[in-house]
């Protein structure tokens, strides 16, 4: 399970604002650490989140620490000797936990400053959103929700899968068996068409379904080139053939006597 930990939060409206983002997304479990108190703004924010808002517990560092994984969030970027500021990307993140069974907190710093150096050592994990260099700071429920989003993205890869690598190549094959024989003047034309497709199938990351149908599409314009090729083939080969000879009809008159 992925918790959300907020940390010194001093603004009431953000709680009701992060919840809502987390409920968006299919998060539910709130944690608040030395954050200010839940009030009426922050009801007025959640919106119809406000069960993940109500449900919200404090919580302390030595309690995280129980928990399997820990993740810091940071605006600020470090360098290769800012160690606690050597984040992941979002996408990093999700598929780093995609190997992760154990309970997981997502921690959040406080409004302006976020989390400090000694609070992201705590952490065995820490992630930032790339923003602008010029105003890198993310109001923090903005901050959550993208989190979240990335995070969530894995569930909904695993009930629409990608085609693989193989359905991908049979799918090029038959676009190479198809492309020459719909009539291109110019081999050119036919290479690039073969380029295009093989861009085109590259960029889509089609779903396993949606490939078995261009797979059904492709299988059966190549059986109708094939066929279309028979039939026009056919009058002409039985052209090409001289009539057979026939045997000259029997004269009905007797030779003379």
């Amino acid at each position: 399970m992925i918790r959300i930990a907020l940390c010194r939060t001093e603004h009431p409206g953000n709680l009701g604002a992060t919840a809502r983002a987390m409920a968006n997304f299919g998060f539910s479990e709130l944690l608040l650490i030395d954050a200010c108190a839940i009030d009426e703004e922050s009801r007025r924010l959640a919106k119809h989140a406000s069960a993940v808002l109500e449900n919200a517990r404090g919580a302390s560092w030595k309690e995280l620490q129980g928990y399997g994984l820990l993740v810091g969030t940071t605006a600020q970027l470090g360098t290769d000797y800012n160690l606690p500021r050597s984040p992941l990307l979002p996408a990093e993140l999700a598929e780093k936990l995609r190997a992760v069974s154990g309970d997981v907190v997502l921690v959040f710093g406080p409004e302006g400053e976020g989390l400090s150096n000694e609070e992201l050592r705590r952490c065995d994990i820490v992630v930032r959103i790339p923003t602008s260099e010029k105003y890198p700071t993310m109001n923090l429920s903005h901050a959550v929700a993208v989190l979240c989003y990335a995070l969530s993205q894995s569930d909904i890869r695993a009930r629409f899968p990608l085609a693989g690598r193989r359905e991908t190549e049979v799918a090029l094959s038959l676009i190479d068996d198809i492309v020459p024989r719909l009539g291109f003047t110019r081999g050119l034309k036919e290479e690039t068409h073969r380029r295009l497709w093989r861009r085109m199938l590259g960029k889509a990351m089609l779903t396993r379904r949606e490939m078995a149908a261009l797979l059904g599409f492709l299988r059966l314009a190549a059986r109708r080139l094939s066929r279309a090729a028979a039939s026009s083939a056919g009058p002409s080969a039985r052209g090409s053939r001289r009539p057979s000879a026939r045997p000259a009809p029997r004269s009905s008159r007797r030779a003379p006597g």
